[in-house]
């Protein structure tokens, strides 16, 4: 009862102009987190509580100014308060919901690619496991030869049609190939790996804006998914509905489903690659671009043979 009387004399005063806005706004944040179960009763895991509870103040602090004006009738402000903060609470609860659906998709997303990873890469690894050195002396079968920088590897000729094109290709998909087949293809081509994995790097920190750009869009293609999935009519969802319902829903299903088809088209399209350009790949491999250029159109040829 001294919680109501106290809130509700916040706004009289703001009426008087004895206080501004913004501070009956910050007290009444101050009270919402100090009583926060009054205003929020429903039970959560700790971690997942103070999260949402902070989320709820924040969002009171930066709209609770529109509250403050003629009270509806019958009602006094602390009820007009208690009606904010349910809205607040039931639009975060929203978010979150939304924000895990998201999440799914995102981790289906993964899992799929990482079980198509070994295929996607297969062309690399053509040759046999085993890596054979015709000249190694014939009674010293743990012979090995020391490993060579990436540079010189591709400044030097090699005897494997596919060892070139492999290593481009590699580094074209810095962000994506996984170590595993790094490694193998090092061992293969006897190319020292921890030399191999510094450039991969260099090429991450110098696409790095082009990578963000490029999964904020998929977030975004993402979510505009889960949009439409959440409008795609049912069997039996507009069977008692009107027919203004029905057109209202139609609508937003078609700009819904535009709105996810068009990012995705992008982004199949290369409209937000974060490939390393041949010009960078000359620079770090002291080859020509026109080297680089010949390589990725035998990956390619490669990549079809392997595919046949």
């Amino acid at each position: 009862m001294r919680l109501e009387l106290f809130i509700n004399s916040l706004y009289e005063k703001v009426e008087k102009k004895e206080m501004s806005v913004t501070s009956a706004v910050n007290l009444i944040a101050e009270i919402i987190q100090e009583n926060y179960k009054v205003f929020d009763p429903k039970k959560r895991e700790s971690e997942q509580q103070q999260d949402f509870q902070s989320n709820v103040i924040f969002e009171f602090l930066r709209t609770g100014h529109k509250i403050f004006g003629p009270l509806p009738e019958g009602k006094d402000f602390y009820t007009v308060v208690c009606s904010r903060i349910r809205g607040i609470v039931q639009t975060q609860i929203k978010k979150s919901a939304d924000s895990n659906k998201i999440s799914l998709v995102n981790l289906h997303n993964s899992k799929n690619d990482f079980e198509n990873e070994q295929e996607k890469y297969s062309f690399i690894l053509v040759v046999d496991d085993k890596l054979s050195v015709p000249y190694a002396p014939k009674n010293s079968p743990d012979f090995k030869l020391k490993p060579v920088s990436l540079k010189e590897f591709m400044n030097k000729r090699s005897s494997f049609k596919e060892a070139k094109p492999a290593v481009i290709s590699a580094l074209r998909e810095c962000y994506d190939i996984p170590d595993s087949i790094v490694y193998k293809l090092c061992e293969k081509y006897n190319i020292d790996s921890n030399d191999f994995f510094k450039n991969i790097q260099e090429l991450k920190e110098i696409q790095i804006e082009k990578y963000e750009r490029h999964r904020e869009y998929c977030n975004n293609r993402n979510a505009s998914f889960f949009i439409h999935q959440r409008y795609t009519p049912g069997i039996s969802d507009y069977e008692n509905a009107s027919d203004s319902y029905k057109r209202t829903m139609k609508r937003r299903y078609e700009t819904s489903t535009h709105q996810w088809e068009l990012k995705n088209k992008k982004i199949k399209n290369g409209k937000f690659h974060y490939t390393p350009s041949n010009e960078l790949l000359s620079q770090k491999l002291g080859i020509c671009i026109r080297q680089i250029s010949y390589y990725i159109k035998k990956t390619r040829e490669l990549a079809e043979e392997e595919a046949l």
